[in-house]
């Protein structure tokens, strides 16, 4: 059976931007370990939306781990972006979820891999942790830590 599959990109501020569309098996994995290793010039971060992927297979999830170190990529300048990104994730590389509202959103079953911090910063803040106050005097900046 003949799939879909697409590989779009663009570069930017020396990173590349990739987007993936259609069914991603064993055959689509392949041709995205090419794609890697004949455009990728081994500078920059590579950034692959999987927004667009219709399905996953485990034979293309399979592919793409075993074959991706055949490419100039390191896995720490790999970032994925979306759902789908989670389960195709070679270890070492990150994955990007956008907050609900935009693109795909957070579904329920990630909703706990994405936890809210506070970053101290509010006026009512109530957190015990330690908070860092940047103080901007003149070229100097100075740092003071309070603890609540």
């Amino acid at each position: 059976m003949n799939h879909f599959f697409s590989v779009d990109y663009r570069m930017s501020r020396g990173n590349m931007h990739i987007d993936l569309q259609g069914h991603f098996d064993a055959s689509a994995a392949k041709q995205f370990i090419s794609f890697l290793s004949l455009y990728y010039k081994g500078k920059g971060r590579v950034f692959v939306d999987t927004a667009k992927l219709n399905t996953l297979t485990e034979n293309g999830i399979g592919y793409f781990k075993k074959h991706f170190s055949s490419t100039a990529l390191f896995v720490e300048n790999l970032y994925l972006k979306g759902e789908q990104g989670l389960g195709m994730m070679p270890q070492g590389s990150r994955l990007i979820l956008m907050k609900s509202g935009q693109n795909s959103g957070t579904s329920s079953k990630l909703a706990p891999l994405v936890k809210k911090h506070c970053s101290g910063n509010c006026k009512t803040c109530t957190c015990s942790h330690e908070k860092e106050k940047k103080k901007i005097q003149g070229n100097t900046i100075s740092y003071a830590f309070s603890k609540k």
